[in-house]
């Protein structure tokens, strides 16, 4: 083999290997989940799965869900919260 088709064949490897990586990483970024608190829906519970169409009814439901990681944003629709707190807008926490 000569040595410009080794230093093409290993340069094609390391772009691969590059993006290949960088892919990765901003996949991972891509995998946050949103999450949706929402007392005063009729559909809420905290055994739901915290969709928009299916939202929990606590927050504290939503931060301790065993799926909530690190990137994750919980919306919380308006309401009075058994937690304490009074929302008068969506508001939106991000883990």
């Amino acid at each position: 083999m000569k040595l410009n088709e080794m230093c093409s064949r290993t340069w094609g490897c390391l772009r691969f290997a590059v993006f290949a990586a960088v892919g990765l990483c901003g996949a991972s970024v891509f995998a946050a989940n949103t999450r949706w608190v929402a007392k005063e829906d009729p559909n809420a519970s905290d055994a739901n799965a915290g969709t928009e169409e299916a939202p929990f009814r606590t927050i504290q439901a939503a931060l301790d869900n065993p799926d909530f990681v690190a990137g994750d944003t919980v919306n919380v629709k308006r309401g009075v919260y058994d937690e304490g707190e009074s929302i008068s807008e969506t508001s939106v926490i991000s883990n």
